[in-house]
């Protein structure tokens, strides 16, 4: 049971009897604060390019389903959207095909790469800085390069970073809305939520939580601000109409011939291509509803989540523990689960007393340790699934550190000097632990790492498609992109990378 993620949203309730507490500073944040942001993601960005992931990445890049990616981007850049994976948002291609305009396709994958993980950097700053401070902000942004899964990123020739600084993003909007709550905050943490939604179909269950804090949320303060009509209107309006433009939008962005949710869930053909025999696993595959952001009825929803909750449970009894089992299950998630109940433990320690931040952090908390749970009982299971759930490390990491230096009994916590000279102490105290200058378990070289394998993929096609052989792996135009990429730059990618 401890073991179990899940379990760990029960410390912050655990916690919360402890008291009497200290009460959290409401004042608004300055609107310098921008800035920062922006300079933390940019910073965050370069370190874990081209400093945090060669520790933890064996070759200059990694990726999957390259082909798929590549066909994407080179429709966007040929204008021939017909070509564009029906399994993606077109949302996700976007960047990179302004970039694979200028650069080619695969070096356009890589600053695409690049570029969301600044987003990723920023989204992760403004979740230390709603639950903390800006020290708890950016430790949150160098933390982020002592996580294989994240610090991997930029180097992902693929959509995924996107995805993951979306969620992330997400969950940064609805705690800054709980933390300064006004109509303008609710209206940008629905706006987040609303990319949740239109850029992966899986942002459905960070739609749901976050969607409804939010909704609790604007409740709550029109309750409190004296129950206006006028009030209820604005909030309504800061609530819906940036979820429902998602909606209206995402019927452009979403194929209306792409697979639903239910069908990229469907775990019963993956079973009996694995020898499964058993009547459940084998065809027809009916599903009782399609959820497809966008073209479907939300009324669907609860039909949907019902059929995918049945299929969490159709894994064959011996299935657990060939999982359980799985070497990178074991060196990149089961690592780190007491590290995460530490971590929530703390966290909601130094916040005890902020009834209601807590109360938003248990909230937004949900959805990441359900992608964790889920992602780690996948069928095909990957490094990368491991994204989305593992923001929760640095995230609530940087608040850790940050509070845990301003403690009284901290070394720290002498008042002589500069205000920012003990943050800027912290701060190298943390990166001397992360790069193992100070020999600990968070060190890169930590007996306990195992180093994610590169690939060569994109390379291998380029160099087939050049050589004029053919490879069912490619169909223009993807062909005609990676044939223009090799006549631009030879090093594509690699020049990226040094």
């Amino acid at each position: 049971m401890f073991n179990h993620p899940l379990f760990l949203l029960f410390l912050p309730l655990l916690v919360m009897i402890l008291g009497p507490g200290r009460k959290s500073a409401a004042e608004e944040p300055r609107p310098g604060e921008i800035f920062w942001t922006l300079g933390a993601g940019i910073a965050a960005s370069a370190a874990t390019t081209w400093w945090f992931s060669r520790f933890h990445l064996v070759g200059a890049l990694t990726t999957a389903d390259f082909p798929e990616y590549c066909q994407s981007v080179a429709a966007l850049v040929w204008r021939e959207d017909y070509f564009y994976s029906r399994n993606r948002s077109l949302l996700n291609g976007v960047i990179a095909g302004m970039f694979a305009r200028q650069v080619g396709v695969i070096d356009g994958l890589a600053l695409s790469s690049i570029f969301h993980t600044m987003i990723l950097g920023s989204a992760l700053y403004l979740w230390g800085r709603a639950l903390g401070d800006r020290m708890a902000g950016i430790c949150a942004c160098l933390l982020m390069g002592a996580v294989a899964p994240l610090a991997v990123l930029p180097r992902t020739l693929s959509f995924y970073p996107q995805v993951v600084a979306v969620f992330a993003l997400s969950g940064a909007g609805v705690l800054w809305a709980w933390r300064w709550p006004s109509p303008r905050s609710i209206c940008m943490g629905s706006v987040a939520v609303g990319l949740c939604l239109a850029t992966d179909l899986r942002g459905l269950a960070f739609g749901l939580a976050h969607g409804g804090l939010l909704l609790l949320l604007a409740a709550w303060y029109w309750w409190k601000e004296g129950r206006g009509a006028k009030l209820l209107l604005i909030l309504s309006a800061a609530w819906s109409l940036p979820i429902f433009a998602s909606y209206v939008v995402s019927g452009r962005l979403y194929s209306d011939q792409a697979p639903g949710l239910e069908e990229r869930m469907d775990v019963r053909k993956l079973f009996a291509e694995r020898g499964y025999p058993e009547a459940k696993f084998q065809p027809p595959y009916d599903r009782p509803s399609r959820y497809l952001w966008g073209h479907s009825s939300p009324l669907e929803i609860p039909t949907t989540l019902r059929w995918i909750s049945e299929q969490s449970q159709l894994a064959p009894s011996n299935w657990k523990n060939r999982q359980h089992n799985s070497r990178e299950i074991k060196d990149q998630y089961d690592s780190w689960v007491w590290p995460i109940a530490g971590l929530c433990g703390v966290v909601t320690f130094l916040l005890r007393g902020q009834y209601r931040l807590l109360l938003g952090l248990v909230g937004v908390l949900v959805p990441y340790f359900a992608q964790l749970h889920t992602a780690v009982r996948l069928v095909d299971f990957h490094v990368r699934f491991l994204g989305p759930g593992m923001l929760i490390i640095p995230a609530l990491g940087g608040v850790a550190w940050a509070g845990l230096c301003q403690l009284p009994f901290s070394p720290l916590a002498s008042r002589r000097g500069p205000a920012w000279l003990r943050p800027s102490i912290g701060i190298v105290l943390l990166l001397a632990l992360m790069l193992g200058i100070v020999p600990t378990w968070l060190s890169p070289v930590a007996p306990w790492r195992r180093a994610i394998m590169g690939d060569r993929q994109p390379y291998d096609l380029q160099q087939a498609a050049t050589q004029g052989g053919m490879n069912p792996k490619l169909i223009y135009p993807c062909l005609e992109a990676l044939k223009d990429d090799k006549l631009r730059d030879s090093e594509a990618g690699y020049r990226i990378f040094r």
